[in-house]
């Protein structure tokens, strides 16, 4: 009779335990979800992104006027015909479809390229900021068959810097507020820690996570990540060359060894980039990587737009002094 009653006993405390254990782990779950999301961080170095963001989105949307009405004008080279076969999905919006005069246009355009040196400046955020995020997502919706990961990124980072509240810091407009307060209420103001910030950089993280997890997992179908020759393939395609680096057939192991610790890095990314252990290796790499691209294949914007992406992950927070955040 004693053996029905410990066998319960036993089922009882087993289950009390389990029940204990859901319970703390689904508390530590919300805290950290909450710590990771919610804690405020300062502004400032959300400000040098933003500086250096800016001046990308600013360079790469200036250059569409060299040859404005070929790529984006009522009679650009794809046209309606032509563009929905080339990116076969729902409709996307676009302020050019709304205008058929070159004079709007054109007028747009200059609209345009002004919100985002405002943007660059931090001068009217976070309007400036929205404003220039959604000429983004216009130019790149019109710029079919000329659009690849350089214009998505500007779309990112522009809309995340804007949402984390990144016109706060190094910006016109922290240099005008400044001037016309008192100086106690500056001295208050320069703690500018704020939960929007946080979640402004933690977009960014979460995208280059993501971008890296389909770039690696993408590869793996490719044959030629599989048996070392992708890199050659990149080194040797003229299209791409703006340094000859041919060179390098005499040196296939480290042809071998590049391509796939690349497979490796993109893969390894969304998992060792957290950890304050591994994560200047993971950003070191990418440094390596974009840099490489940049240099050596003639990507020099695509390139340096992915390393400002990758400065999200780099803590700053004892590079500047109050004073120096004040004077900013």
């Amino acid at each position: 009779m004693n053996e029905p009653r410990g066998l319960i006993a036993i089922i009882n405390a087993a289950w009390a335990w389990v029940i204990a254990y859901v319970q703390r782990s689904g508390q530590d779950l919300w805290i950290g979800w909450n710590e990771f999301w919610f804690t405020p961080r300062r502004s400032t170095w959300l400000g040098v992104l933003r500086i250096a963001a800016g001046c990308m989105a600013l360079y790469t949307h200036a250059v569409w006027t060299i040859d404005f009405d070929a790529f984006l004008g009522p009679n650009r080279m794809i046209g309606p015909e032509i563009a929905p076969q080339m990116n076969p999905t729902n409709w996307h919006w676009t302020h050019f479809d709304l205008f058929e005069s070159p004079t709007i246009l054109w007028s747009l355009h200059w609209v345009a390229l002004g919100s985002f040196a405002a943007f660059t400046i931090g001068l009217g955020m976070p309007w400036t900021g929205w404003l220039a995020a959604a000429f983004a997502i216009s130019y790149a919706h019109r710029a079919t068959g000329a659009l690849f990961g350089l214009d998505q990124m500007n779309v990112a980072l522009v809309t995340y810097l804007t949402l984390g509240g990144a016109g706060r810091s190094w910006s016109v407009d922290q240099w005008w507020r400044n001037r016309r307060e008192s100086s106690n209420t500056r001295q208050v103001a320069t703690a500018d820690f704020s939960v929007w910030s946080n979640i402004g950089t933690r977009l960014i993280q979460l995208q280059l996570c993501v971008i890296y997890w389909f770039a690696g997992t993408g590869k793996l179908q490719g044959v030629t990540w599989w048996n070392g020759e992708a890199l050659w393939g990149a080194f040797a395609s003229y299209q791409y060359q703006s340094i000859d680096m041919t060179w390098l057939h005499e040196y296939r192991y480290l042809l071998d060894l590049g391509t796939h610790l690349t497979i490796v890095w993109e893969i390894g990314y969304v998992f060792l980039v957290w950890s304050h252990r591994t994560r200047p290796v993971v950003i070191g790499m990418a440094v390596l990587v974009h840099a490489g691209i940049a240099v050596f294949l003639g990507m020099m914007t695509f390139g340096t737009i992915m390393i400002i992406a990758n400065l999200a992950f780099v803590e700053w927070t004892g590079l500047f002094s109050e004073d120096e955040s004040d004077r900013s």
